[in-house]
């Protein structure tokens, strides 16, 4: 629910074992679950008892707490015009689209992952609310999706502000997923990616936890490495680059102009290479690599 993807885990029972592969939910609230049987046999009405698999269930779990945190963020930071158009909930990231007419700004970006941030490392519990009236929900501030079907009851999910030097909070959302009992489970918050996917509709995706450490430790591999590469501290290391882009910019153009004075030649060369083709004087040059607009310099050139 909630954009989560289905559970993993295994159904245990006496002389047999499935591994579930995938949980569904049907509209009339049914649940069904996708298994492989892997011992023995599975017949109807065989009493089983299931075991969900942390390692997917638990990064899942922050991912879903963290989607409404960005939800949260985003309305603070760019306005209440701020709308949920979809989500992905999943153990290695979270996805999030949402109305918003144009790019988010870098520095709003770096607000809005602050401000999850901020969250976590206050350590919020989490107020989740089951069988509460659809009404009552809805009167407390309660957020319902455009286009989603709800019941007479419904479960609210909550979450403490931060602590901003005001008193706003999290918007009070429904839903039926999985969630962390307390912020600071989340770990590192980590925004990987701002896009439009429509119009009026932008997409962020981010990490958490584990994948938001690991994210990091890679870019910082990367950034050590680069450094290496260019002989300096890896706080100086885009600088240099802008640099050395710089040099190797004015470099080619020296090189261009090289290459034109080369095809040119003086009058002499000229007159010894040109070819009379079917009643036509024509020049050749035989030359390296050269781009596009190079070649249409000699050729002006030569004419």
């Amino acid at each position: 629910a909630g954009g989560q993807v289905g559970d993993r885990g295994r159904l245990g029972w006496s002389g047999g074992e499935a591994q579930v592969v995938d949980v569904h939910r049907t509209p009339s609230g049914i649940t069904l679950h996708d298994v492989r049987v892997t011992a023995g046999s599975l017949a109807k009405g065989e009493r089983v008892s299931a075991r969900v698999a942390p390692e997917h269930r638990l990064p899942t779990q922050r991912n879903h707490t963290a989607t409404h945190l960005l939800h949260a963020a985003l309305r603070h930071v760019l306005g209440e015009g701020v709308r949920q158009a979809g989500s992905l909930v999943a153990p290695d990231r979270l996805r999030f689209d949402f109305t918003h007419p144009r790019p988010v700004a870098p520095e709003e970006l770096q607000r809005i992952e602050d401000l999850v941030n901020r969250w976590v490392l206050t350590a919020r519990a989490t107020r989740i609310v089951a069988g509460r009236p659809l009404q009552e929900a809805i009167d407390a501030g309660a957020m319902a999706l455009f286009g989603e079907k709800y019941g007479e009851t419904v479960r609210t999910v909550e979450v403490p502000s931060p602590g901003l030097g005001d008193d706003w909070v999290s918007g009070l959302e429904l839903c039926g997923g999985c969630h962390v009992a307390n912020t600071g489970e989340i770990g590192p918050f980590l925004i990987v990616a701002e896009r439009g996917v429509a119009s009026g509709v932008r997409r962020i995706e981010a990490l958490t936890g584990e994948a938001a450490l690991a994210r990091v430790r890679t870019q910082a591999e990367q950034l050590a490495a680069a450094a290496g590469e260019l002989g300096v501290e890896g706080g100086t290391a885009a600088r240099e680059i802008v640099a050395l882009k710089e040099r190797l910019r004015s470099a080619e153009d020296e090189l261009s102009k090289l290459r034109l004075r080369v095809v040119a030649g003086d009058g002499a060369r000229a007159d010894e290479d040109v070819a009379q083709v079917d009643g036509a004087s024509v020049v050749t040059r035989r030359v390296t690599t050269a781009r596009g607009g190079e070649l249409r310099s000699m050729g002006e050139v030569l004419r």
